[in-house]
């Protein structure tokens, strides 16, 4: 008969020869890890987000050891340390909601449950032993409500009024076995800026210089849907990669290892679209989709990565709220649409609907509909109002029978588009006092787009361009100089209309021999104004620009620029950019230039540009200059 100290004895050496065997088991992990360099494996650094001999993560609390952000050799001891650490008791209570809520129980705070992508590396290579027996309920539980099957890369378009969001976004979907894909989940990662106190402008600066930190989100794809295509009528692209159930399984191990870190937010490199790569290539170990990009990342330029890893099934299209809107505008007069401005706003009621035949009313009560939609969306109207107006309109609507929904013609996609890099071996011809100087050289720029540029892929009006540059060789003197240098040019020509009215805007940053003198000048310039457009493919704009520029003879001077300009040719191979600029200088100077450029593209990523520009003073002192341009353009 046994005692009633035997089986507390023999629990203690149950105790005591698990806690041997786990300390054992971890030294030969530790030895045989050591011996296989497991934290050289590309696969190690993937998940520990290293570049070169640093991880890109600077949030501390990531790491395990604190080596761990400079030495993946000590952060692999350290996981594995942690992994054998003996875990807290608790009690979750079954009411907790681990969906809304934190886990407060200490199993989930252990490493096993903090980081299941490592643990599943480390146990793929290690077939770790007599390792602690944890329910992670937190994982599992969210695990489960997002069920993930496969992935989505998500393509937000350029933001027309928004400099910091001109390159579009990425995001990613989790793609689930949900009956509405609207129910699955989004996966994001942004700056924390406060869009209700930083305009664009200064988002862009402070992410310029790393001023914000990155973070990762989970959230409902309706809500991002809510966030980017209705709120910010941005076009969205879905594009369905072939990611298998495990490898969109892997990612979400990830992703849930990084949920509430934080890294340095870059606008160019380090930003939206590169650390969504982290998290497809922790899912697909051969994966190299970072070794694509050298200096900088922008959104369009990943689509090109994927589709040239042929990770790309499919892909889905989802019009922004404005674009549908513009659509039901086109079938409508002025006074009409005045008409159906004032009831979706709720300050008119149904019937004040001016006559129009069955058809047309069923068009007029539909676009009402969605014009009140955007402008709750838009707090213009409160939920309440906004819910009786759209009840009405409905009501009317219903009266009148089913009827095919206007949906507006589906836009192309930026893998139709050019690449980001442009090169061009380009021909001068200048004419001052007389003098006709032939020069031969070449145009570079790393990024982005200009409006002489193709359009297909890209928002009409809109340019974001860095570093741009023209070199030349030749002349009377056979000297070689620099033509034009532009660090910074961004732009957005928008067209108002009876429903919107969005203002246009640039901003210039760079030299050119456009000013006073044919010397170089540095200058900075910002413009708004408005813009029309009467027709398809016919763009006009009216702005003013107040310029700073420093000329070599009279230092630092300012000007105000009356400009008029045309955009001519939409998405055809053909376009035609021409501007007008009446130029205000000091001590009664006036100037006036011409400009204009033709664009022929062969294919999307070859194109050739013939360009003209006069320029004209009302002061002998400063005489006519001619200069024109043939340049080959290659995109890459």
């Amino acid at each position: 008969m046994l005692s009633k100290e035997q089986p507390l004895r023999y629990l203690i050496i149950l105790v005591f020869f698990s806690i041997v065997y786990a300390e054992t088991s971890l030294q030969q992990a530790i030895t045989s890890a050591l011996d296989e360099k497991l934290y050289e494996k590309p696969h190690w650094r993937t998940l520990l987000h290293y570049v070169g001999n640093e991880s890109q993560i600077d949030d501390s609390e990531f790491f395990l050891s604190t080596e761990g952000k400079n030495n993946p050799k000590e952060e692999m001891i350290a996981t594995l340390k942690a992994f054998y650490i003996p875990p807290k008791r608790g009690v979750l209570k079954p009411e907790y909601n681990l969906i809304r809520k934190p886990s407060t129980h200490p199993y989930d705070t252990h490493a096993i449950c903090r980081y299941p992508a490592r643990l599943r590396f480390l146990n793929s290579w290690l077939s770790l032993q007599n390792l602690p027996e944890i329910e992670c309920y937190e994982f599992n539980a969210m695990f489960q409500y997002v069920n993930p099957t496969s992935i989505s890369i998500v393509f937000p378009a350029a933001h027309i009024n928004s400099p910091a969001s001109m390159f579009g976004h990425t995001f990613l979907l989790f793609d689930s076995e949900f009956e509405s894909r609207l129910l699955t989940h989004a996966i994001n990662y942004a700056a924390d800026a406060d869009a209700d106190t930083e305009n664009g402008i200064l988002f862009a600066f402070k992410g310029l210089f790393g001023m914000y930190n990155g973070k990762y989100s989970i959230l409902p794809y309706y809500d991002a849907l809510k966030e980017y295509r209705d709120t910010e009528s941005r076009d969205i692209w879905e594009f369905k990669l072939n990611f298998s159930r495990l490898e969109t399984k892997k990612i979400f191990e990830h992703l849930w290892e990084v949920r509430t870190t934080f890294s340095d937010y870059y606008f160019f490199d380090e930003n939206c679209s590169y650390n969504i790569l982290w998290l497809l290539e922790s899912g697909r170990e051969e994966l190299r989709l970072r070794d694509e990009f050298f200096y900088q990342v922008n959104p369009p330029e990943t689509l090109f990565a994927f589709q040239k890893n042929n990770l790309i099934l499919e892909e889905i299209y989802r019009p922004s709220k404005r674009l549908v809107i513009k659509e039901y505008e086109k079938q409508f007069n002025t006074k009409e649409l005045s008409s159906m401005r004032e009831i979706a706003l709720g300050k008119k009621t149904i019937e004040s609907i001016p006559p129009l035949n069955q058809d047309s009313l069923k068009l007029f009560l539909e676009g009402g509909m969605e014009l009140s939609e955007y402008y709750h969306i838009a707090s213009k109207i409160s939920k309440e109002e906004y819910i009786d107006i759209v009840h009405s309109l409905g009501k009317e609507r219903a009266k009148l029978g089913k009827g095919e929904h206007l949906k507006p013609r589906t836009k192309l996609s930026p893998l139709y588009g050019h690449r980001a890099i442009r090169v061009a071996p380009t021909f001068f011809a200048q004419k001052e006092s007389g003098k006709l100087n032939l020069r031969g050289g070449i145009e570079a720029r790393l990024a982005y787009h200009d409006s002489s540029d193709f359009q297909k892929g890209f928002l009409e009006g809109t340019e974001i361009e860095f570093l741009r540059l023209a070199l030349s060789y030749g002349g009377l003197q056979k000297e070689a100089r620099l033509e034009d240098l532009r660090f910074l040019n961004i732009s957005s020509i928008a067209p108002i209309s009876a429903l919107f009215q969005p203002f246009s805007y640039r901003v210039r940053l760079g030299a050119d021999r456009s000013f006073l003198h044919s010397t170089l000048s540095p200058y900075m310039g910002v413009g708004f104004g408005y813009a029309y457009e009467p027709i398809d493919s016919l763009l006009l704009y009216a702005m003013v620009e107040p310029y700073i520029f420093y000329d070599q003879y009279q230092k630092g001077l300012v000007s105000l620029h009356g400009t008029l300009g045309t955009l001519i040719g939409g998405e055809s191979l053909l376009r035609f950019v021409g501007e007008y600029q009446y130029r205000l200088y000091p001590y009664g100077v006036m100037g006036q230039t011409l400009e204009s450029q033709i664009n022929l593209a062969f294919t999307p990523n070859l194109s050739l540009l013939v360009g003209y520009s006069h320029l004209f003073f009302n002061d002998s002192l400063y005489p006519q200059r001619g200069a024109a341009k043939v340049g080959i353009r290659f995109y890459f």
